[in-house]
């Protein structure tokens, strides 16, 4: 059967790995985020005389503790599973004698699809 253009190899379109670092990445970049923003709005309290350095600097202290925390949490509970989603899914569907059967009958319901798809733009476009 062949399969329709839409279907194809998705482990050759996403490379896994880095995708997982760009997640990783951006969880970091929010925690370096946070941490800045903080610093920069104690240093403006402490110029102002409403925070001492040491007051501020245990603040920063607790922003730092809390952004990690936070980062650890979606590394595990998010990042973690997805990867592994992700890598169960590219051995699904990677290219093998046991997954044509899975790849044929996905193209068939990718062809009923777009023919019910096509009927359902006629039933609703009056010109039709």
């Amino acid at each position: 059967m062949d399969r329709p253009a839409r279907l194809r190899d998705v482990t050759s379109m996403v490379d896994f790995d880095s995708l997982a670092r760009m997640l990783t990445g951006g969880a970091q970049s929010l925690g370096a985020g946070s941490r800045g923003e903080a610093r920069r709005v104690l240093d403006v309290l402490v110029e102002r005389g409403d925070l001492s350095r040491a007051e501020a600097d245990e603040i920063e202290a607790a922003v730092a503790d809390a952004a990690e925390t936070q980062r650890r949490w979606v590394d595990e509970n998010l990042l973690s599973p997805l990867g592994r989603a992700l890598r169960g899914f590219a051995k699904t569907v990677a290219p093998s004698a046991g997954n044509d059967v899975l790849l044929d009958r996905l193209a068939a319901i990718e062809v009923r699809l777009e023919g019910i798809e096509r009927a359902l733009a006629k039933r609703d476009d009056p010109k039709r």
